[in-house]
């Protein structure tokens, strides 16, 4: 995952709502569990908070 989703995804969840925090990791661990089999966290949250794909500009 490129560095600049990772950014978006941290400031997103930074803005995000206690409860709805709390919701979300309930959701993640019901779902994926915690096991090797799990979906990475950073992917579920990339799909669940709707980040937009930051555009990359070339010069």
């Amino acid at each position: 995952m490129r560095p600049e989703i990772i950014e978006a995804i941290t400031a997103s969840w930074n803005e995000t709502s206690t409860d709805r925090q709390k919701a979300l990791i309930r959701r993640y661990l019901e779902q994926y569990g915690t096991g090797d089999n799990s979906c990475p966290w950073m992917e579920f949250l990339f799909d669940q908070l709707e980040i937009n794909e930051p555009q990359i500009s070339f010069g």
